[in-house]
C-alpha cells in the first residue's frame, strides 16, 4: 500500500451584503475552521481547514473495487469520523456496508461497543468511498468530515444529528423531535421529514430546511438561512451575524 505527502486547503466561501463592520472566527471540531467578516456593504463567510498548511499522508488507490459488510451489536449512537458519501436508514437489522477502492476500505476503522458505533477513515481520505448503514435503534448521529449524508426512516424517539465540517445533508421520514447542532458550511435538507418539535444551533454557512408541526426553537449564528415549512405556532430562533429565518405556512416540496 503506497503513500504520498501532500499539503491540502479547502475553502468554501459565499458573498452577501449588510451594513456594518465585524469579524468572527471559529474552529470547530475535527478540524475545520468557521469565519465570517463584515466591512462596509460586503460580507464573506468562509469554511476552512484549520490544519491546511500540515503534511498529511493521502493513500494510493489500488484500482480495485470492493465491498466490506459489518454486522454490529445493537447501537443507539453512530459516529462517522472522515470524507464519506453515506446513507443511513431504519430497518430491520444492524449492519454496515463501505465500498469504494480496496485501499480506502481496508483503512477504515469500524467499532460498535457501548451502544456505539464508530466509522472513521484515517488521513485526509482523497478517494470516494461510499457507507450504507441499516439500524433498528439509532438515535444520536455524529458527523464530522466532508462528504454527503442522506438518512431515511422513522425514528420514534426522536433524532439528534451533529454535524461538523463541508457536506450536504437530506433527511427524510418522521420522528418526534429533530435536534440539529450544526457547524461549516453546507446545505441541510428536512423538509421532507416531518416531526412536532425541532431544536436547531448552527453556525456557520447555508441552506437549512425543516418541517415541524408544533415547535422551533434555537439560535443560528455567520450566515445560515433557516426555512421551517409545516407551519409551527411555537417559534423562538435567535439569529447573530447574517444569519435569517423564514416561515411557511405550507409544506412544498
Amino acid at each position: 500500500m503506497k503513500k504520498a505527502t501532500v499539503s491540502i486547503m479547502l475553502l468554501l466561501s459565499i458573498n452577501v451584503s449588510v451594513a456594518g463592520t465585524s469579524t468572527s472566527v471559529s474552529c470547530a471540531e475535527g478540524g475545520s475552521a468557521s469565519a465570517y467578516s463584515r466591512s462596509g456593504n460586503s460580507v464573506s463567510y468562509s469554511s476552512v481547514n484549520c490544519s491546511s498548511n500540515n503534511e498529511q499522508n493521502a493513500m494510493t488507490p489500488a484500482g480495485t473495487a470492493v465491498s466490506k459488510s459489518y454486522s454490529p451489536e445493537p447501537y443507539t449512537s453512530l459516529v462517522l469520523s472522515g470524507a464519506f458519501n453515506t446513507e443511513i436508514k431504519t430497518g430491520g437489522e444492524n449492519k454496515a456496508t463501505i465500498s469504494g477502492d480496496s485501499n480506502y476500505v481496508e483503512s477504515v476503522e469500524v467499532n460498535s461497543s457501548n451502544g456505539v458505533l464508530i466509522i472513521r477513515r484515517p488521513g485526509l481520505g482523497n478517494g470516494n468511498l461510499n457507507v450504507v448503514v441499516e439500524s433498528t435503534t439509532l438515535q444520536k448521529l455524529k458527523i464530522s468530515g466532508a462528504g454527503s449524508t442522506n438518512i431515511y426512516g422513522d425514528f420514534s424517539d426522536g433524532l439528534s444529528v451533529r454535524k461538523s465540517g463541508a457536506g450536504r445533508m437530506n433527511i427524510e421520514g418522521q420522528a418526534s423531535t429533530l435536534k440539529l447542532n450544526l457547524s461549516g458550511a453546507g446545505d441541510t435538507t428536512a423538509r421532507d421529514f416531518t416531526v412536532d418539535n425541532v431544536e436547531i444551533d448552527a453556525t456557520g454557512a447555508g441552506n437549512i430546511a425543516v418541517c415541524t408541526k408544533k415547535s422551533v426553537a434555537g439560535s443560528l449564528t455567520g450566515a445560515v438561512h433557516f426555512k421551517v415549512y409545516c407551519n409551527p405556532s411555537q417559534r423562538s430562533v435567535n439569529t447573530r451575524g447574517v444569519s435569517r429565518v423564514s416561515y411557511s405556512l405550507r409544506h412544498i416540496k
